[in-house]
């Protein structure tokens, strides 16, 4: 599964792969305390709590181990140098568009 878009947002990526009525819950993964999480990201405000709100949702994953990955496709990701500042590689995505993202002249 690829995303390419919404990333800045914390409730994205759980609602479309954890939720039980994501469109990219493959494994049909169910957790009634990821479900206040989410109905708890969609309803706050505060950046800082939205954090707070996105770190437990990924330990309540993390506990639960509710997807093991067999593989992984190679990525490549690449800008001009000069072009592109504080860009740090990430993982989970494509790219991951940050505050620190910048581009150059």
């Amino acid at each position: 599964m690829f995303s390419v878009g919404v990333q800045s947002d914390p409730l994205y990526m759980p609602a479309i792969t954890l939720s039980e009525s994501g469109a990219f819950n493959y494994g049909g993964y169910r957790s009634a305390q990821i479900e206040s999480f989410i109905a708890q990201l969609r309803a706050e405000d505060d950046p800082a709590l939205r954090i707070a709100l996105a770190t437990q949702v990924q330990e309540q994953v993390q506990a639960d181990t509710p997807n093991i990955y067999l593989a992984t496709p190679p990525l490549i990701t690449a800008f001009r140098q000069g072009r592109v500042s504080g860009f740090t590689p990430n993982p989970n995505d494509l790219y991951l568009v940050t505050a620190e993202l910048a581009l150059g002249e």
